[in-house]
C-alpha cells in the first residue's frame, strides 16, 4: 500500500513538472469556431447562395409540374362523363405518367441538392482547415481547438475572426 502511495506521489510530481515545463516552452493555444467561419466567410456565403438558387429552380419546376397535373386532373373530371373509355384511359395514363415524372424529378432534384451541399461543404471545410493551419503557423500556435468541441477554453485565444479574414482575402484572390 505504501508503495502505491509513493508511486502516485511521484506521478503527481512528474505531472506538475511536465505542466510547468510545457508552460515554460510557451505553448500557445487557440480556438476557432469552424461553423461560424463557414457561415460568415465569402466562400461559405457563395456556396449557400448557389444552393438556394438550385432549390429555387427546383421549386419553380415542381410548381409548374403540379399546376400541369392539377389542370389535367380537372380536365379529366370535367370530361369524364362525355369521354369514351379509350379516351378516358388515355387521359388517365397521361396523368399517371406526368405524376410519376414529377416524383422522379423530385427525387433527382433532392439528390442533386444533397450532392451540391455535400461537395460545397467538404470543399469549404477543407479550405477552412488549410487556412486555420496557415494562421496557426504564422501566429505561432501550438494547438488550435474547435470552439464547439472544447470543454473549456479559458486561456485560449479565439482566432475565428482572423481565419475568416484570411480565407476571404485568399478566396477573393483566387476567384
Amino acid at each position: 500500500m505504501r508503495r502505491i502511495a509513493w508511486v502516485l506521489c511521484l506521478l503527481v510530481i512528474l505531472g506538475m513538472w511536465t505542466i510547468n515545463s510545457a508552460q515554460a516552452d510557451g505553448i500557445k493555444i487557440g480556438v476557432v469556431d469552424v461553423q461560424r467561419v463557414i457561415k460568415e466567410c465569402v466562400a461559405g456565403k457563395d456556396a449557400t447562395r448557389r444552393l438556394k438558387q438550385k432549390q429555387n429552380e427546383r421549386a419553380s419546376d415542381m410548381e409548374s409540374r403540379k399546376s400541369e397535373i392539377a389542370a389535367l386532373k380537372k380536365s379529366i373530371e370535367e370530361l369524364d362523363p362525355v369521354l369514351e373509355k379509350e379516351a378516358r384511359d388515355k387521359k388517365k395514363s397521361e396523368l399517371a405518367g406526368k405524376t410519376q415524372a414529377m416524383k422522379d424529378a423530385e427525387s433527382r432534384y433532392s439528390k442533386q441538392v444533397r450532392d451540391i451541399n455535400s461537395n460545397q461543404s467538404s470543399n469549404v471545410k477543407s479550405e477552412v482547415l488549410r487556412i486555420i493551419e496557415q494562421v496557426a503557423k504564422k501566429s505561432g500556435y501550438s494547438f488550435i481547438i474547435d470552439k464547439n468541441h472544447a470543454l473549456y477554453s479559458g486561456g485560449a485565444v479565439d482566432i475565428t475572426g482572423q481565419v475568416i479574414e484570411e480565407y476571404d482575402m485568399e478566396y477573393q484572390r483566387t476567384r
